[in-house]
């Protein structure tokens, strides 16, 4: 009994020695020599700098007059109230003659401890603004990360509160032009590009800062980056006030954002964080890339439905691209949300001019693997996932008024989902190799395209499970650096319901007479597989292997390519699109090309479309529309006939022209599984005495894929003949008519049969001969 009265008379005393220590520290800033000095005693009533057992206190009896935190010890609590002045700390990582202050960190950074509250009713809070960086610096890895000197670092024990009149304001607090996002020709970058640096492959190095733990700062241009906040609370945080680390918004090339870091049991308020980019007055380059924000809620059961403020990482306008912002609780367990929001609604956004124009997602030196409860895009936001970078995610989600994507640059994307990944209202694109796209972690669930939702493949891409498509699949359109083709390889099944479309019209050969089809000569169509009246351009493309982009005219563009190689089961309800649009301006586009690979076909009423051009204008203008392009079909393992599958359109027409002429159609090669591969039959899609189907390409190599293939010409057409070459056998039905021109077709394995029907014509040329190899063979001529 004795020893325990001992203790507790001990325990009374050392109580008693903390309460006689504590006291309440009230901020003066009277002091005649330093009168912002934190450590200066004079500055304080009563006299004498906080201890870290002591409650500061800015109150209207500290008269706003401004104070710089230069001390190494923490205080117990942190109140303003009627103060308006501006605290500025020195908080950071030091480095040469720069020292930060505060307690020293396990990572060697000083940060402000409170060990009890903090509150912020009134005045502002700051740091240090980042000194200039010697070359000696920039070499460290630190600095390659966006870490400067100073940035604002603050733990709380207790509960933070920032009320409506308060401010952390870090806004051009970060680096100058020294800054790894600075760029001589363009505004600065930092989560995000800012103007003139957005091409992912070129300017990636100028994207630094972690998106889960970031507290790097902003680059400046002409003017500051935004600074950075870490604010970890171990109670609730009531935020109404702002944080802000914006880039400075004046000159033609503004900074970038900042970065905050924050961590609380719990978020409420009405408040907001923002780490946006600035914005200039230069049209071309007036805008900063977003910064970096991450908020963490610890608390059991804690979400963020109790704040109504706002948490962004903009860019200011058209020409950047946004920052990164992820928020997570503690029932995610490590797969918080990403919510990327671009700072313009304008549909004139470059990310439609300008398609590499995105948010990279890229190693941040610890990670390179992602995952994600959700991917949340907003006005025009495109995030990049770059090489050796995967992402996984249980949902993506955009808004309904604008484009918003996921590109992939050669990166992977896993959609995890229990049996369907519902995409809307978003796109995915694949832009850079070797990108990979699965449906479920094991490849085996569905990527449903809902309507609104697109996929948009520019590289070979393969998806890893099923497909169904009520929205589009397409690729963006040709230009003169990039010959984009939808090129999608399928493990299992893929559906086009009938409101979906695998739609690359109008996606080859942009308007102005480009590609191998396009004619020399204003309002003539193009060429692809079938002559155009008027036209000395010659028909290109594999018949068997179409990936050739339909050419263009002065008015219109061409059909563009889409090659899908599904291992299951391709049902077609929908609509296959790869025609050049009519116009009533002459010199039309010719069809595109569409190659289809699967086990087998299934569906009803589908339409496959590659049809050219059809002039439309009052003008008489011969040869004005654009010729057909090319279709194949095969199937590895179904026998199904053309008219067996049940398709309402299967169309390679040529356009017409005002005036009467129409240009030539294309192909259309159907091969069963019990044909073998390349031994299928090539149709002919129509023509006439002025133009047609021509035959073989100009290529050597693809007129060599005809050596195998059953050729029947249009039973009322012309199919026109180019230079000599084989097919693997021949049908000429009634009414059809080959023009030879001079040319010999050499029929290589002709079916074993007693006799060889040719029921059409076969037209005059200067030698025209059709080889029959075939010993015993009878021709009945009608």
């Amino acid at each position: 009994m004795r020893i325990m009265k001992n203790n507790i008379a001990t325990a009374l005393a050392v109580a008693f020695a903390f309460a006689a220590n504590a006291a309440e520290k009230r901020w003066l800033g009277t002091d005649a020599t330093s009168p912002t000095l934190a450590s200066v005693a004079a500055n304080w009533d009563p006299a004498g700098a906080p201890t870290a057992d002591d409650d500061v206190v800015l109150d209207a009896g500290s008269n706003n007059n401004p104070m710089t935190w230069d001390l190494d010890n923490g205080v117990a609590s942190w109140t303003q109230s009627d103060y308006t002045g501006t605290v500025t700390f020195k908080t950071g990582t030091s480095y040469g003659s720069y020292t930060c202050c505060g307690v020293t960190q396990a990572d060697g950074s000083k940060a402000l401890e409170i060990s009890g509250n903090l509150t912020l009713s009134s005045g502002t809070w700051t740091h240090e603004t980042t000194p200039s960086m010697t070359s000696t610096m920039k070499t460290k890895d630190l600095y390659k990360k966006g870490f400067g000197i100073y940035r604002l670092i603050v733990k709380v024990g207790g509960n933070c509160t920032i009320g409506a009149s308060a401010t952390i304001n870090l806004d051009s607090k970060g680096f100058g032009t020294d800054g790894p996002g600075y760029k001589s020709d363009g505004s600065a970058s930092h989560g995000g590009f800012g103007g003139k640096n957005y091409t992912p492959e070129t300017n990636i190095a100028y994207i630094y800062g972690s998106l889960k733990e970031p507290i790097s700062l902003g680059t400046g241009r002409t003017t500051r980056g935004g600074g950075a906040v870490r604010l970890a609370v171990s109670g609730s945080l009531t935020l109404d006030g702002t944080i802000t680390a914006i880039g400075l918004r004046t000159g033609i090339y503004p900074g970038s954002g900042g970065s905050a870091w924050i961590t609380a049991a719990t978020l409420t308020g009405s408040g907001s964080v923002v780490m946006d980019g600035g914005g200039g007055t230069g049209a071309a380059y007036g805008c900063g890339g977003g910064g970096r924000l991450a908020v963490y809620l610890i608390g059991t059961g804690a979400d963020f439905t109790g704040f109504t403020g706002t948490l962004t990482a903009k860019n200011a306008n058209v020409y950047g691209t946004c920052g990164t912002v992820y928020l997570e609780k503690a029932a995610d367990n490590g797969a918080g949300r990403l919510v990327l929001a671009s700072g313009t609604t304008d549909s004139s956004h470059k990310i439609l001019t300008y398609p590499r124009l995105s948010t990279p997602l890229k190693s941040d030196g610890s990670a390179t693997s992602y995952s994600f409860s959700a991917i949340e895009l907003d006005g025009y936001a495109n995030l990049g996932i770059m090489p050796d970078v995967t992402v996984s995610v249980d949902g993506i989600s955009g808004s309904s008024a604008a484009l918003n994507m996921v590109t992939l640059y050669g990166g992977a994307l896993t959609l995890r989902s229990d049996e369907t990944f519902l995409l809307s209202k978003a796109q995915i694109r694949t832009f850079g190799e070797p990108s990979s796209l699965s449906a479920g972690v094991e490849g085996t669930n569905v990527l449903h395209l809902a309507s609104g939702a697109s996929l948009s493949v520019n590289v070979p891409t393969t998806l890893a499970g099923s497909l169904v498509v009520t929205g589009t699949v397409t690729h963006l359109m040709v230009s003169e650096t990039s010959t984009n083709i939808l090129d999608l390889s399928v493990s299992g099944d893929m559906t086009v319901a009938s409101a979906g479309m695998v739609d690359v019209s109008n996606k080859g050969w942009p308007i102005g007479k480009f590609g191998p089809g396009a004619a020399t000569t204003d309002n003539i169509g193009a060429v692809h597989a079938g002559t155009v009246p008027g036209s000395e351009k010659r028909a290109y493309g594999d018949p068997v292997h179409p990936t050739s982009h339909g050419s263009s005219g002065n008015k219109g563009a061409g059909g563009g390519v889409a090659k899908l190689t599904i291992a299951g089961t391709f049902t077609l309800n929908g609509k296959v699109r790869a025609y050049a649009s009519d116009n009533n301006g002459g010199g039309c586009g010719a069809g595109g090309s569409v190659w289809i690979t699967a086990a087998e076909v299934a569906g009803s009423g589908g339409e496959i479309d590659a049809k050219g051009a059809k002039y439309g204008g009052s003008a008489v203008q011969s040869g004005a529309g654009g010729s057909g392009g090319r279709i194949a079909v095969r199937q590895t393992v179904g026998n199904k006939t053309i008219s067996e599958w049940g398709l309402a359109t299967l169309t390679v027409a040529g356009g017409s022209s005002k005036g009467g002429t129409t240009s030539g159609g294309g192909t259309i090669y159907w091969e069963k599984a019990s044909d073998g591969l390349d031994h299928g039959t090539l149709y002919m899609g129509g023509g006439n005495a002025s133009a047609g189907p021509q035959l073989p390409p100009a290529d050597a190599a693809d007129a060599a894929s005809l050596a195998g293939v059953k050729l029947s010409a249009s039973d009322s057409g012309h199919l026109y003949i180019a230079d000599d070459f084989t097919v693997g056998d021949f049908y000429l039905p009634s009414g059809g008519t080959i023009h030879l021109d001079g040319h010999k077709l050499t029929v290589a394995k002709p079916a074993q049969r007693k006799a060889q029907s040719v029921l059409g014509t076969v037209a005059d040329g200067t030698i025209d001969d059709i080889v029959w190899p075939q010993r015993g063979l009878m021709f009945i001529f009608k």
